[in-house]
């Protein structure tokens, strides 16, 4: 997180899956469970992602966050969070043609690495043929 925040331009934070957030710091810190030997953090975010579920908490689904601050409060990381949109892609065809672009390199880079092999297994099979070829001395 360390990193993270000190890049905060271009790094970012990704929650996988679903995540619960808490309304409030005291409801998310009741519902943290222990964290014996380890860092307690609280991330506050302040995204427009955030759907509600029940008298409390939000949900949201494997957000991008890039970090605004990140500071200590008693014996507490506070982590505070905004939306990093500009490294998330805003609809699914923007991810779908990067994909294809990335696929397309790939399957690019492949052909050329197989030509490449190709061409070394010739020259190997010629250098071979002018060894049995070569004189016994």
């Amino acid at each position: 997180m360390t990193e993270a925040a000190a890049a905060k331009e271009t790094s970012c934070l990704i929650f996988p899956g679903v995540t619960t957030a808490w309304a409030d710091k005291d409801t998310a810190v009741g519902n943290a469970g222990e964290a014996s030997g380890k860092t307690k953090v609280i991330f506050k975010f302040a995204g427009k992602v955030l759907k509600p579920c029940g008298d409390k908490a939000h949900v949201f689904c494997r957000q991008f966050s890039k970090i605004k601050e990140l500071k200590d409060e008693d014996g507490v990381k506070v982590c505070e969070l905004e939306d990093f949109t500009d490294a998330a892609f805003a609809t699914v065809k923007e991810y779908t043609d990067k994909v294809a672009e990335l696929k397309k390199a790939a399957e690019e880079a492949a052909a050329a690495a197989g030509a490449a092999g190709e061409m070394m297994e010739e020259k190997m099979e010629d250098a071979m043929m002018m060894e049995e070829m070569a004189p016994a001395e």
